[in-house]
């Protein structure tokens, strides 16, 4: 973690993390101020009726729901690419060193890879925790954390047939943490596939973009079956995100597609462990 992709990685992230909250917080201030000046009685200085205030909520400004600005849109569409450089080049560069060779004897095949595994995880899982924390605790020091009220579902952008809609509006806290904790793992997985890969490959440019290239393939892949009447979404670009998706996220979806890429990493794993050759 102490490396220069991690770190690098990690500031770019927290720059589009920061940047998305500050903007955040500045987008409330004018809507606080508008609604403070349609509703306040200049005689009286009291507000004529009760003001539409349920809008103004930080569960409705955070990264993941804020699905227009331009570094929340980077922030979730560079996902693969960022994880890959900052947690998914570790393998590669011990074998381009040559300290692998070193290491194999001491260590042993099976433990070496699955340190290499578990690092990977976590490192790029810690890649969108961090910036994302940040983000929360920026927006949640300037706007209220008010419980998002249904009469307000257009500016929530969360409808009631919405994937954990309910749990939106009532307890919106564990829908931020699920959408946070999901993002941890998936990032984690991304990075473990970018460690498979380095397994097959010591091209840096195939391990960076080749899961970056097949997110973009399945997102179009979406785009096309959309024409059928197929509208679930299977795009991590789209489902990552807790804002709404053009298609319907299923939690089956969610769980299967984390389930095939850890079996992916796991097969890549076990024929290594069982090769000759690193």
């Amino acid at each position: 973690m102490r490396s220069h992709y991690y770190l690098i990685s990690l500031l770019f992230f927290c720059f589009l993390a920061t940047e998305n909250a500050i903007h955040a917080v500045f987008t409330d201030f004018e809507l606080r101020q508008s609604i403070e000046k349609y509703y306040l009685s200049y005689e009286t200085q009291t507000y004529t009726s009760d003001p539409v205030f349920g809008m103004s909520s930080a569960y409705n400004y955070w990264i993941g729901v804020d699905p227009d600005w331009w570094s929340s849109f980077l922030f979730f569409r560079l996902f693969p690419l960022v994880v890959a450089f900052g947690a998914g080049l570790s393998l590669h560069k011990e074998k381009q060193s040559g300290y692998i060779r070193l290491a194999l004897p001491k260590i042993g095949r099976k433990e070496y890879l699955l340190s290499k595994y578990i690092a990977s995880f976590f490192m790029g899982g810690s890649l969108v925790f961090v910036p994302m924390i940040i983000n929360f605790l920026i927006i949640f020091s300037f706007i209220p954390a008010r419980v998002p009220d249904p009469i307000f579902t257009n500016n929530f952008g969360v409808f009631s047939f919405d994937f954990m809609a309910q749990v939106f509006y009532s307890s919106p806290g564990f829908y931020v943490a699920f959408f946070v904790f999901l993002n941890f793992i998936y990032a984690g997985l991304f990075a473990c596939l970018s460690t498979s890969i380095s397994m097959v490959s010591n091209k840096i440019t195939t391990i960076l973009f080749l899961p970056y290239f097949l997110m973009i393939a399945l997102s179009h892949i979406i785009s096309l079956l959309s024409a059928y009447r197929f509208y679930i979404e299977l795009s991590p670009f789209s489902f990552l995100r807790a804002a709404r998706s053009p298609n319907i996220i299923n939690g089956y979806v969610l769980l299967v597609e984390a389930l095939e890429l850890l079996a992916f990493s796991a097969i890549c794993y076990l024929r290594e462990v069982n090769s000759d050759v690193l």
